[in-house]
């Protein structure tokens, strides 16, 4: 009986229509879940408990990421810690540990600046609806003796003088890396080799094959027993998208040669894509997910027998960088073209030599200096080549439409050989990387920078690119602004004018200036802060006093300089055809008079002067210019109570219409000859 459904199984893993008939219930059933794919979470203080499944500190956050397990499934808490408490933090926080707390359960904001990391969906990727942040936990030692054995393999790596690379490679656990190495080995196109993947697993089940082989010819037992190796140290990884997923293909293939169903690697790979997104639909959003199936497509798929192993890893490095192409562009919006001769140097390097090594030394200590020589000469080498000429070429954002019609071209050109198709495609690609040189369109985007100030202006064919202020010193708002800019093709700023010295305008302004070229930088003219005394020390060559543009009007309106720091603020006036805006900077209603008496304005959309504090937005402003929009760029929660309920009572008296970025993220102005239209990302 057994052997009669073990023989149908076996027809119906071997028919085409079966595969057809999976895929598409597979995207049925991904496009179903994704219908509605966030569930309301208030965010509120609750308690928890849970056993620590893994663990991973953040040393530069001072923060440690708990992964517990309780009847609930799995939750992601975030406990604070204080520097000095650590070492006796360390002794508490081991696998197998009961924690129990209190902490705020938080449900995190989608991007609400375009084309940057979505940690909301990335969450959603990885399983979770929310996070919680606690600063009062509880322990209980309720480890077994796999605990135990998993707490000595990690300390054990600990002391090693390489232990960041040794948890990594061998444990799967990426903590505390220098974000400049991570940045250079991400941008150099390797940063797959980081991760627990196929490559691994699979040198690991090859050689505990090839080891077993001596012992029994028979191929079963062989499988079996590299299987429940393999099972065994699976058991301590730390459990990511790459991994899951080969040891996902090991199973069916270690069920397939015990069944005696002789499927071929390309069938076991689409029904462990398809598990793999039943057990979790937002797979599609995480870029781990999408590298590690695209490469394992690519060499499942497309990858010939080679007689040379140059020409095999030659090929294999190719079609990498052609299937992770239009992923990397949508992520980093970057392009390495070095990256196919990295990949050719470093694949081989890493699984051939590092890693085998690794494992050796942990048996035999006296090959850790070798280790750490190869792991120096890895770093110098990346840093090397990433400095490269032309090893960072922006590429704007890459389409829906783009994105399948490249991978059907790619499809298309290596199945059927038609390698033309692909050489027409990339000239379609370039020419949709300079298409927005030809848009007539202009542009005016109110970033959402928090409790701050930044504002980029696109004058039509992007002839002219304005930003006004750059928000608070924070690092990651920085590179999102950065990644933004490059998101849209913009390689370059003609003007950044800096409205006056406070810290919410001008905090990111000299880390910009050296991540992004620059032409001319414009400041008030008033006293000057810190920050603009070194911008003026270290870029006087392009400090103006003027605006020149072509295909917009920008006009700075004079006012009469002061002893305040706000009503110094840069005045400008800008139009893009016929729709104009007035930006205030952090003004009071007396330098509005002074402008107000000074010129005849007309315009559209009001950039609310001080985020919409009671000192300006005057009654006589709103009522001598016909605004139809107000913007305010505010923060969430803020400190000051912006904006001031009299200001926002004003702007409705007079039929304003008030659009603020805490609710509406991002707000963008897309302005042609006879009409505008408004677009948001909110939270």
């Amino acid at each position: 009986m057994e052997k009669h459904y073990t023989k149908k199984l076996k027809i119906i893993l071997h028919s085409k229509i079966f595969y057809w008939v999976w895929i598409l219930f597979v995207l049925f059933f991904v496009g179903f879940h994704l219908q509605n794919p966030y569930r309301n979470i208030i965010e509120e203080e609750i308690s928890f408990e849970g056993k620590i499944i893994e663990y991973r500190w953040n040393d530069q956050a001072e923060k440690v990421e708990l992964i517990l397990k309780n009847k609930k499934g799995k939750e992601l808490v975030f406990y604070s810690y204080q520097k000095e408490l650590k070492e006796q933090l360390k002794k508490e926080i081991r696998y197998g540990v009961l924690i129990k707390g209190i902490g705020k359960k938080i449900k995190p904001s989608n991007n609400t600046i375009p084309n940057t990391f979505n940690y909301c969906k990335y969450l959603k990727s990885i399983g979770y609806d929310y996070f919680i942040e606690s600063r009062q936990i509880s322990y209980y030692d309720k480890s077994s003796y796999h605990d135990k054995i998993h707490d000595y393999l990690r300390k054990r790596l600990d002391e090693k003088k390489e232990a960041i690379y040794y948890k990594t490679f061998l444990l799967g656990i990426k903590e505390n890396w220098n974000q400049n190495t991570d940045k250079i080995f991400r941008e150099n196109g390797i940063s797959h080799l980081f991760v627990i993947s196929g490559m691994h697993l699979g040198f690991l089940f090859s050689f505990l094959k090839s080891t077993i082989q001596r012992f029994s010819e028979k191929k079963k037992i062989q499988f079996l027993f590299a299987f429940i190796v393999l099972t065994f140290y699976y058991s301590f990884l730390t459990k990511s998208l790459s991994s899951e997923r080969a040891y996902g293909f090991f199973l069916l293939l270690t069920l397939n040669e015990l069944m005696n169903f002789n499927c071929t690697a390309k069938q076991l790979y689409l029904i462990n894509v398809g598990l793999q997104l039943f057990k979790n639909p937002f797979l599609l959003f995480n870029i781990g997910f999408q590298y590690s199936f695209s490469l394992s497509f690519s060499f499942l798929f497309f990858s010939q027998q080679e007689k040379s192993k140059w020409k095999k890893i030659l090929k294999k490095s190719l079609f990498a960088f052609l299937i992770s192409f239009p992923i990397t562009l949508n992520q980093s919006f970057t392009l390495n073209p070095w990256s196919i001769f990295n990949n050719i140097i470093m694949i081989p390097f890493v699984s051939g030599i590092v890693m085998p090594l690794l494992f050796f030394s942990l048996f035999f200590p006296y090959f850790e200096n070798g280790v750490s020589f190869l792991l120096r000469g890895m770093e110098w080498w990346n840093t090397l080549f990433y400095n490269f000429p032309f090893s960072h070429i922006s590429v704007p954002k890459m389409s829906f439409i783009l994105f399948l019609c490249y991978y059907f071209c790619l499809f298309i050109s290596i199945c059927f050989k038609k390698r033309k198709i692909l050489f027409f495609w990339c000239i379609f690609w370039l020419f949709s990387i300079i298409l927005p040189k030809f848009n007539s369109t202009g542009y005016i985007y109110f970033l959402d920078v928090g409790q701050g100030d930044c504002t980029l202006i696109i004058s039509p064919y992007q002839k002219e690119v304005i930003l006004i202020d750059t928000g608070n010193e924070n690092e990651n708002l920085k590179n999102n602004i950065v990644l933004f800019l490059k998101s849209i093709g913009i390689q370059k700023i003609n003007y950044l004018i800096l409205s006056h010295g406070d810290l919410d305008h001008t905090g990111n302004a000299l880390e910009f200036l050296k991540t992004i070229k620059v032409e001319k930088i414009l400041l008030n003219e008033g006293e000057k802060n810190e920050i603009e005394q070194k911008i003026e020390t270290s870029y006087k060559e392009k400090i103006v006093k003027t605006i020149s543009t072509k295909l917009l009007t920008l006009t700075k309106l004079s006012h009469e300089i002061s002893n305040n720091e706000n009503d110094n603020s840069i005045i400008l006036h800008a139009c893009i055809y016929k729709t104009c805006t007035l930006f205030l900077g952090d003004a009071s209603n007396f330098v509005e008079e002074e402008i107000l008496n000074n010129y005849k304005i007309k315009a559209t959309i009001l950039k609310v002067a001080h985020h919409g504090s009671k000192t300006s937005t005057s009654e006589k402003l709103l009522k001598e210019i016909p605004f139809q929009y107000g913007v305010i760029s505010v923060g969430k929660k803020n400190s000051y109570s912006m904006p001031h309920k009299s200001v926002t009572e004003k702007l409705k008296k007079h039929h304003i219409n008030l659009l603020e970025t805490r609710s509406l993220g991002t707000i963008c102005f897309k302005i042609k000859k006879n009409q505008y239209t408004i677009f948001s990302f909110p939270p």
